[in-house]
């Protein structure tokens, strides 16, 4: 089995100012909700093996922030091809995830990570689950889905496929 955290960035300074969106740094919002994930991931006892970050100001700021919540030994990889990357391209990374890899997270944009989110999880038969409705409602900055697969290694990560454990946005915590 293999499990995805998807994080989306946390919210960051208005794209209004005269900046760079790659260059925007979190808001006094975004720092309080990265931490509030941060401490929601570690009271669910999360684990990840590797956290597979955009470079973006945003993304490594809130990286930064949940990393204390995070065990020791986790290993960070920034990718410039994250930033505002199709779900296409997120599918490749975890494909090429290393086997002896359990688990995942990626830290990144919408709507890549929604997109990603919708497609590798099943739908559900008959009426939806709460967590499924709660995704449906939309991935705001620093919500998280928990996602798990079947598959015993990376290749056989398969849309459609996997099932929401948990999702869960600042607001709800």
């Amino acid at each position: 089995m293999k499990t995805i955290f998807i994080l989306r960035h946390a919210k960051s300074e208005s794209d209004k100012l005269q900046m760079n969106d790659f260059e925007r740094p979190l808001n006094g919002r975004g720092v309080e909700a990265a931490g509030k994930i941060g401490a929601y991931f570690k009271s669910k006892e999360y684990s990840c093996d590797i956290v597979l970050c955009s470079t973006a100001q945003r993304t490594r700021e809130t990286f930064g922030l949940i990393k204390p919540s995070l065990h020791d030994g986790v290993s960070a990889e920034f990718d410039d091809l994250l930033y505002l990357a199709e779900p296409k391209y997120l599918v490749r990374c975890l494909h090429a995830l290393r086997d002896d890899v359990q688990s995942a997270m990626i830290i990144g944009h919408n709507p890549g990570l929604e997109q990603l989110a919708h497609s590798l999880v099943a739908k559900a038969r008959g009426a939806e689950s709460a967590l499924q409705r709660s995704l449906e409602d939309g991935f705001p900055t620093c919500a998280l889905a928990v996602v798990r697969s079947a598959a015993e290694t990376w290749a056989g990560l398969k849309p459609g496929r996997c099932e929401l454990l948990d999702f869960v946005r600042p607001r709800d915590l």
